[in-house]
């Protein structure tokens, strides 16, 4: 499994994860999603929504925030933010049909169930975060709405196997007289596409990349009287792209 899988499906496995509890058996789990109007309204009008004949509380798991692990990994793992909103509209949990479930009690829960409860395959060392309940201002969403947020963290687990390109190195030679710049990877099987005129050097044609000059290298190329400014990136399918040499070539 990739990592954009992990991301994509993290959400509703720990809303399922919610689900399954008896506590949650009239409380609403919504994943929330930017941009779904339908979500979005379901969001605003959860906490009146009802579940088993109850309402007044609700859950919605959030965006998921991810930030790099470490900054000496070159493909270490992502490091996740998994966060929850509860929401409670007080008047109607306290009524006849309310669950009766504060805000802050379903909170302590999420804290319970989540911290303790390990997605093989998914993520691991999942635990709290910091802080790990934080009050939520909802008065936007109506006077009679309270509500806070459950923060977590935890690392990806990808099965998926990164790698990158070698930068094309340079080096000049002359030929029969002819002054001329080798390029090279140290990565077998890599294209290397370059330019002459500063311009980035895309791995395709003017179709793909109209107005591009890069040309894929194929042997020695000839330095101009007066030099020229050489870049080139060094591609293969599978990886990441090598960073982008450039270098002014003079004789």
């Amino acid at each position: 499994m990739d990592a954009t899988d992990i991301l994509d499906r993290l959400p509703y496995e720990l809303a399922a994860r919610l689900e399954c509890d008896p506590f949650f058996v009239d409380i609403p789990v919504i994943v929330a999603e930017a941009g779904n109007i339908r979500l979005e309204m379901e969001r605003k009008q959860a906490a009146i929504t009802e579940k088993n004949n109850k309402r007044g509380v609700a859950v919605i798991v959030l965006q998921l925030v991810a930030d790099d692990y470490s900054k000496n990994l070159q493909f270490g793992p992502m490091i996740i933010y998994p966060a929850f909103q509860v929401v409670e509209n007080v008047e109607l949990n306290h009524d006849d049909f309310g669950t009766g479930k504060s805000h802050r009690k379903v909170a302590r829960k999420i804290r319970d169930i989540i911290k303790n409860g390990n997605l093989m395959g998914l993520v691991q060392d999942m635990k709290a975060g910091k802080p790990c309940i934080e009050p939520t201002d909802l008065t936007e969403l109506g006077e009679l709405l309270k509500g806070c947020q459950v923060n977590f963290e935890c690392l990806e687990v990808s099965t998926e196997q990164q790698t990158q390109v070698q930068m094309p190195i340079f080096t000049g030679i002359t030929t029969n007289g002819v002054p001329q710049v080798l390029l090279t990877s140290a990565t077998a099987g890599a294209s290397i596409w370059y330019t002459i005129d500063d311009s980035y050097p895309n791995n395709g044609t003017a179709d793909t990349f109209p107005g591009s000059t890069a040309q894929l290298y194929n042997g020695a190329i000839n330095i101009p009287a007066g030099g020229f400014t050489v870049r080139a990136g060094a591609y293969m399918d599978g990886a990441i792209a090598s960073g982008i040499n450039r270098a002014q070539i003079n004789f």
